[in-house]
């Protein structure tokens, strides 16, 4: 015969059921789309990061390398053509020739470990040197490489050095 007749109370429960039911869904394909764009950003971060430590490490290296050819240069100008042989001549290699612009400061070590030369400001006495890790990785060396110091409070200034061996 007909359709079984639901009371009004029913009926609004059935909505109210349907609606909440809908409501769930809706908010856990909101929760799911929510958690996907979290991974979706947290791995481009991830990716650009990876992409700024690289950039950094080629940097860096870049850095050395051109450090390291400067103070072979130096090395070079001081033992072939000995127009380094006054402080005056290295002052002027230093702020006008390859170094212009590179470096804050360039200093000389004798064999014996004392500064003999330094583009700073210029001890009225010598200092020395010979003990630090950055004359002692040279004496006695037979390899040819630059050698990077850990940071010293420095007793003239530079509070980091890059150094070359000159022989």
């Amino acid at each position: 015969e007909g359709l079984p007749s639901l009371s009004a109370t029913a009926l609004i429960r059935g909505v109210l059921m349907a609606a909440t039911v809908l409501i769930i869904f809706i908010w856990g394909l909101v929760a799911v789309d929510l958690r996907h764009e979290r991974e979706l950003h947290v791995a481009q971060a991830e990716r650009d990061t990876e992409n700024l430590g690289i950039a950094f490490e080629n940097n860096v290296v870049s850095t050395l390398n051109t450090i390291d050819g400067l103070l072979l240069s130096l090395r070079h100008d001081v033992l072939e053509s000995q127009s380094l042989a006054t402080s005056i001549d290295m002052l002027n290699w230093v702020h006008n020739g390859p170094l212009k612009g590179s470096i804050v400061q360039v200093a000389v070590i004798d064999a014996n470990g004392y500064l003999t030369f330094t583009s700073a400001n210029q001890p009225a006495k010598p200092v020395f040197v010979g003990d630090r890790d950055h004359f002692k990785a040279h004496v006695g060396a037979s390899d040819d490489k630059m050698y990077i110091s850990k940071a010293i409070r420095a007793r003239t200034s530079s509070p980091r050095s890059h150094e070359r061996r000159i022989h």
